[in-house]
């Protein structure tokens, strides 16, 4: 959800592009393991040729293409729904004045990150 002023378009956004830049960021994270980089409950590892992960006392080993390393502290839809909406602010033209993104784990349970955006 963006929040803003209407355009000349009468449009906030143009819901295709919106949806084309959340579709892009989604992506990212698609068909990967998603391991958090500053865990406190994580020691994850990564090697040339393959990333290991310490959790539990038990040990994990990932092939690196498989992998994608997120600056956040755990992989929650708290943490992945900030993760987003940091990286939509970055593209977003600079009228809008919020954004809200919501990840959803299941039906019924889901995160929202609200970013209060400066005009």
């Amino acid at each position: 959800m963006v929040e803003g002023e209407t355009g000349e378009d009468g449009m906030v956004m143009d819901f295709l592009e919106l949806k084309r830049m959340v579709a892009e960021e989604c992506s990212k994270l698609d068909h990967k393991v998603l391991l958090p980089e500053k865990s406190k409950n994580l020691k994850v590892i990564p090697y040339q040729d393959r990333v290991e992960v310490e959790a539990a006392g038990k040990k994990y080993s990932f092939p690196p293409q498989d992998v994608l390393l997120l600056p956040v502290r755990e992989v929650t839809a708290e943490e992945i729904a900030g993760l987003i909406a940091n990286r939509l602010v970055q593209r977003l033209p600079p009228h809008y004045k919020c954004l809200e993104v919501r990840v959803e784990e299941a039906p019924g349970q889901s995160a929202v990150c609200v970013r209060k955006l400066s005009l």
